[in-house]
Formats: structure tokens, sequence, C-alpha cells
């Protein structure tokens, strides 16, 4: 018996040093239909809450009449992101009775994506959370270079076959107004600045001045220009401040508005200026593919002084090994000598550890996922 073990041994060695191992294509955990998937909606920056639920109401009404959906849920600000983004939550009926996943997504991919005035696009959430599975960090010092390379990489990147729904958490595209006071003449009409910067932010942003009971409810009492009045940056010159022996001050009289765009918020990773480029996988391209071509594309694109980092599931499925290899052999030597049938078992190659797809996988991780539908 030991005699047949070394010699099985000695002859799958002497096999895969002349017959190389075959490259298969690679990602973390092969696409699973778990009956549920996410339609991100994302309005212009700048755009209010009204504006995204009402856009958001047109989805759910698509998402309601679509065959196999058991019902949904949607959120609109909050963690989603800014008031302009919201994500809807979609639960399938039980296998049986409905298409695939993957056919439901495709089916309506179109429908939304004709929706005027928002982004709006359904995928599968990856093996990790809810995030797509390619994230792809780039980072920079110089934030002013950051954006100025993050439209060509993303328009390349948006060029690779296969990937869907490129985008990036990086919006410079932010509409503000950029009050200049003039803090003589200010000081000269008897207002201070910061009597000027609390009417804006009472009249504008709104301010809690008190609150009541009724019925044992608590509500809170808001000081707000009606939003008709608040409509226009140019309604900010028709605020009045109470300046010297209390005659009344237009803020136009010492301040100037200007209008700009700006970055929503700067974001960083391990401290450096960064932003992140997510996509979508479809059908056809592997993960570890995916991310091979990113790489391709960040080499020709990106200037100096640039890094790349993984996040997310992209980065769990580099740490978990990026090789994945097929040894095919006629039977074991338990096999030959049991007179049993030969067997082509699939192996992954990884640092920490070499097994057998076919045995179980344990983790210890755990995915989490304000309207509902049915």
């Amino acid at each position: 018996m030991l005699v047949g073990t070394i010699a099985v041994v000695a002859v799958s060695v002497f096999a895969f040093l002349i017959f190389p191992p075959t490259r298969l294509q690679n990602e973390l955990i092969p696409e699973d239909d778990r009956g549920f998937f996410l339609v991100v909606v994302r309005g212009p920056e700048g755009a209010s809450l009204p504006y995204t639920d009402g856009y958001v109401r047109q989805v759910e009404q698509i998402v309601g009449h679509t065959p196999g959906v058991r019902g949904y849920f949607t959120i609109v600000g909050g963690f989603a992101g800014g008031v302009n983004s919201a994500f809807i939550g979609v639960i399938m009926e039980d296998w049986g009775k409905r298409a695939s996943v993957k056919q439901t997504i495709g089916g309506l991919f179109p429908q939304l994506m004709g929706i005027s005035g928002v982004l709006a696009f359904p995928y599968a959430p990856g093996a990790i959370g809810f995030a797509q599975p390619i994230q792809y960090v780039v980072q920079n010092p110089d934030f002013a270079k950051l954006t100025d390379m993050m439209g060509p990489f993303v328009g390349r990147v948006s060029q690779v076959k296969g990937l869907a729904n490129v985008q990036t958490d990086l919006f410079v595209n932010k509409p503000e107004l950029r009050v200049t006071f003039d803090r003589d003449r200010a000081e000269d009409l008897g207002v201070s600045v910061r009597d000027v910067a609390s009417a804006l932010q009472t009249f504008l942003g709104g301010r809690r001045v008190s609150t009541f009971t009724r019925n044992d409810k608590l509500y809170y009492v808001m000081a707000q220009l009606d939003p008709k009045d608040r409509a226009t940056p140019s309604d900010m010159r028709g605020i009045y401040l109470r300046g010297k022996n209390g005659e009344l001050v237009q803020l136009d009289a010492m301040a100037n508005v200007q209008e700009g765009v700006g970055a929503r918020q700067i974001n960083h990773f391990n401290r450096i200026p960064s932003f992140t480029l997510s996509a979508s996988l479809t059908p056809g391209l592997a993960q570890g593919e995916a991310l091979d071509s990113i790489d391709a594309v960040a080499r020709q694109v990106l200037p100096p002084g640039t890094t790349t980092a993984l996040a997310g599931e992209s980065r769990e499925y580099k740490e978990s090994g990026n090789a994945i290899y097929a040894a095919r052999h006629h039977g074991c030597a338990r096999d030959a000598q049991a007179g049993g049938p030969a067997h082509a078992h699939l192996y992954r190659a990884a640092p920490e550890l070499l097994r057998r797809d076919d045995e179980p996988v344990q983790s210890d991780r755990n995915d989490s996922a304000d309207r509902t539908g049915q």
C-alpha cells in the first residue's frame, strides 16, 4: 500500500511539472441567486429630499409591477448617502415562482435607465455586505490632481467590456453659495458678522426655537423662510438685519453672494485624499479579470505620485489568493485500491491553505442589510 501511494504521488508531481495547471476565471465567491437585489437611485448634486423622493416613487412603481417581486423597502437619504441618494431593497418570490435574479435585473435595467432626472440602476450585492463587487481606491496627496485624473480614469474603466454601473464616491459638482462679507462696511452699519451668519442659518437652514406638546406628542417649533422665499440665490438679498439705532439693513449692502460648485465631501483612505471606483460585473467577466483590467488602465492613465488600493469584496478576494488551478488525476490510492471511480477535484491555491472546493467553508461573517412595499 505504501509503495502504491508513493508511486501515485510521484506520478502526480511529474504530471504537474510536465502539464502546467489550467488557469480558470477567478473570483472571491461565485455569483449566487439569493432572492434579493438592490436598486440605487442618485439625483443631481444639490437636489432636495422632495425631488429625490418623487423620482424614487417612480422607481417603486416599476419595481412593484415586476414579475417575481414579493416586496421591497426604500431608504432615502440617511446612510444611503445625501438627500439626493436612495436605495431600494427588492425581495423576490421563491425560486420556483420566478425568473432568476440575473434575468430580473436584466429586464429592469433598461426601464430604470429610461427615467430622466436621476440615475437608477439595479445590481445584485456581492458576497460581503451590500457594496458592488468591484471597489478600487485611487489616492493622491494633491486633491486638485485627484479630481483632474478622476474623469479620464473613470472614462477608460467604463470602456472595459463586462463592467457596468461604473461610478465613484467623489463628487465635486455640488452647488454652493459663497458669501463674502465687507467687514468694514458691516461695522459702519452696526451689524456684526455673527448676526449675519445667524440670520442666514435661521432663514435658510432653519432653527429650532421652541417645543410644544399636544396629545402627549412633542413637536418642534422651527423658524425658517417659506420655501418659495428661499428658492433662488437672489432671495438672499431680500434678508434684512437690525443695525444701528434699530434700523433695518439689507444683507446685500454688506455682503456679496456668488454661486459656485465644490466637493460634497473629501474622502480619505489611510489618511490620504482618495476616491473609490465601484462597478458591477456582467456575465462572462470574473472579478479577478476585471481587477486586472482596471490595474492596466491605472498604469496607463494615473500620473506619478498616485497610489491604488482595494476595498470591500475586492480586497477580500485579493487577500484570499488570486489564482485558481484545476488539477485532475485518475483516482487516488484509496480509489485505486478499492476499485472506485476516478475523480477530478478543483483546488484553490491560497497563501494560507490548500483545500478542495467540495469541502465545507466556515465563515464568521454576518451580512447585514423606510418605506415598505408589498
